[in-house]
């Protein structure tokens, strides 16, 4: 069986340890003494120090300026979702408070998107109660009630629609119907 060479490790001295620490050190203090030279210099440093603290004095008006701004921007959002929610609200109240008649006028409407024999199905309404009477083809059953179930101003649908799986001999169903309702 052949050893694998282990990677030899260098292991580093506490001396050398020092010297990295005290070299770092070394170089920290010398940084930090030239910028304090540059700043307090006799001749450019009061130059220098006016410049720093005019720049100090820029920042903080900019922190506070855009500190108002995000302000001001949380605030019209937190406005505008609430004018959005009450609207919403308001419209549902609306579309609750539909007269018959108008309903009606919806519910046909849609039922002509969906069912391909529109004529065939009645509709009576009463107050938001939809009832649904007549015949229709049984492939379309489900998506009628639920597009009608979401018209604004239907409280519940009543079912009493008699649904056939081929036209057969069902006058109301005879003919092709509307040709781009046709699922093949």
């Amino acid at each position: 069986m052949r050893r694998v060479r282990q990677p030899r490790r260098i292991l580093r001295t506490n001396r050398q340890s020092r010297m990295g620490s005290l070299f770092g050190t070394l170089l920290f203090g010398a940084i930090a003494g030239s910028i304090l030279a540059f700043v307090f210099d006799p001749v450019s440093g009061a130059r220098r120090q006016a410049h720093l603290r005019d720049k100090a004095t820029r920042f903080k008006n900019d922190s506070i300026f855009h500190g108002m701004k995000q302000a001001r921007n949380i605030r019209n959002r937190a406005r505008g979702a609430a004018i959005r929610m009450s609207k919403a609200r308001r419209d549902r109240e609306r579309a609750s408070a539909v007269d018959d008649d108008t309903l009606l006028s919806r519910i046909r409407s849609e039922m002509g998107r969906k069912v391909s024999h529109a004529r065939a199905v009645h509709v009576r309404v009463d107050e938001g109660d939809v009832t649904l009477t007549g015949a229709i083809l049984k492939n379309e059953v489900d998506g009628l009630l639920a597009k009608i179930a979401k018209v604004p101003g239907v409280r519940r649908v009543i079912n009493q629609l008699d649904a056939h799986a081929v036209p057969g001999h069902i006058s109301g169903l005879q003919g092709e119907g509307k040709p781009y309702l046709h699922r093949h």
